[in-house]
């Protein structure tokens, strides 16, 4: 009877313990306004420049064109993500006909112009909030990121890790 209820005691505390664990939310985190994805771009932002110091008259002007930005962006998404389908699917066919992937491929390659341009015109836009100052340190700063706009390695293997050596304890 002891080991039963030792047993059961032993059980619980790990149940409780381990729902920590699957509470956590797992995946990417919360983009920008809260709503799932990557977020925002470094330079749309401006987040992480230090010495910009916004006002708020700036913040809420890059709020307003971010949010222009994004309800512009949905169409031209959608569109995307469909585009993507059919050539999926015609890929999927028994027999792929060339040509019709070959139209697929340039409907999308148009879109993908489009979304980059409106991109370009939104940055563009974002960067004419600031003052000649204010972009100073935006470009000073953002020219001495070594791998892009976070800082970031872009391509790295798993976060820039060195590769495996035999003999070391763990293989990062």
């Amino acid at each position: 009877m002891k080991k039963t209820i030792v047993t059961m005691a032993a059980l619980l505390f790990a149940a409780v313990v381990s729902t920590s664990a699957f509470a956590a939310n797992w995946g990417r985190g919360p983009g920008f306004d809260g709503i799932r994805g990557y977020g925002p771009c470094y330079s749309e932002s401006f987040r992480g420049v230090s010495g910009l110091e916004l006002t708020k008259e700036q913040t809420a002007k890059l709020a307003e064109l971010k949010n222009a930005h994004t309800k512009a962006m949905m169409p031209l998404r959608e569109q995307m993500f469909a585009k993507r389908n059919v050539l999926k699917a015609l890929w999927l066919e028994a027999n792929p006909d060339q040509e019709k992937i070959l139209a697929a491929h340039k409907e999308i390659n148009a879109l993908r112009d489009q979304i980059q341009e409106k991109n370009t015109t939104f940055r563009l836009e974002s960067l004419k909030v600031l003052t000649p100052e204010q972009q100073a340190i935006f470009k000073a700063q953002f020219s001495n990121r070594p791998y892009g706009a976070r800082g970031a390695k872009q391509h790295a293997p798993r976060g820039g890790q060195r590769p495996f050596q035999f003999g070391s304890r763990y293989p990062w």
